[in-house]
Parts: C-alpha cells; structure tokens; sequence
C-alpha cells in the first residue's frame, strides 16, 4: 500500500468518525464563501472543457431515445429559453455575427416596426420579423438591422440582380 492510498483510508476513517464535526466544517465553510462551489466549478470546466464535453457527446450518443426526451421536456417547460436558443441558433447558422447576443435578442423582440419601411410588424404571422445582415462580412458583427420579410427579400433580390448584372 503506498502513501497515497494510506492517506486516503486515514482520511477516510477520520471522516467517518468525526461525521458531526466535519458537516459543520463544512456547512461554516460554504456560508463564509458562498461563491465557492461556483467559481471552483467554473474554473474545473475551463480546465476540462475538452473532456467534459467529450464525455457529454458520448453519453448523448449512446442514450439518444433518453436525449430526445429530455430535451423535449426542457422546451416544453422553457418555452422562452428554447426559442431564445433556437433564434439564436438560427441565426449563427445563416452567418449572422454578434457580440452580445442577448442583446441581439432583447433588440430583435422589442422591436415593433420595420427598420426600413417602418411596417408596424403583424404579430400574428410567424417569422414576420428578419435579423438583416451583410453577407459579404463573416469575420466581425454584420448585423444591419430587423426588417419585415418583404423589405429583406427585395433587399436579398437586389443584391442577387446587381450580381447578375456584374
């Protein structure tokens, strides 16, 4: 047995035998530094952010049926989040770039016209507003502006002219 493995089990024993003690240690510990557990957890991720989310990827893999419903449960009980998360998602996948993208959300929602045409949007049709942006800009924030559909396909049909007249 070496030095190690005797530490452990002494550890292990003191622990046990002092159980009142130790809880009260600890339970002092944690309301002087409520902080603590937090910024020790955030520190242990950064540190293995590579493995914790290989380890993540692998369980989702072997659990997809276990995956799908969880996530299924999580939007059906954060219905805000999950559109937030979708937006978003949505938008990195179409090349828009933002520093802040909350920001780029709360924006986006409480704007209530047309930033061209100045259109009162129609709340009740789906995917009425669009998050504008300059294509030709992939390496910094390109956002122009949120525009009703019609003003942001004409913008996107006069773009594609001018390309064909080039």
């Amino acid at each position: 047995m070496d030095k190690k493995e005797r530490n452990r089990i002494a550890s292990k024993k003191y622990r046990d035998k002092n159980k009142g003690k130790t809880k009260a240690k600890n339970k002092k510990f944690r309301e002087e530094n409520p902080d603590y557990g937090k910024k020790y957890m955030e520190k242990y991720y950064q540190e293995n952010k590579e493995h914790i989310l290989a380890e993540k990827e692998k369980w989702r893999l072997n659990n997809l049926e276990k995956d799908a419903e969880y996530r299924k449960k999580w939007r059906k009980n954060n219905p805000e989040k999950a559109h937030k998360s979708s937006l978003i998602s949505t938008w990195k996948r179409a090349g828009i770039i933002s520093k802040d993208w909350d920001t780029t959300y709360t924006d986006y929602l409480n704007i209530k016209n047309c930033e061209w045409c100045d259109e009162l949007f129609n709340p009740d049709i789906k995917n009425g507003k669009c998050l504008d942006h300059d294509h030709d800009i992939n390496n910094e924030v390109n956002i122009r502006g949120v525009l009703c559909r019609d003003c942001n396909w004409n913008d996107y049909l006069g773009k594609f002219m001018q390309t064909l007249q080039n």
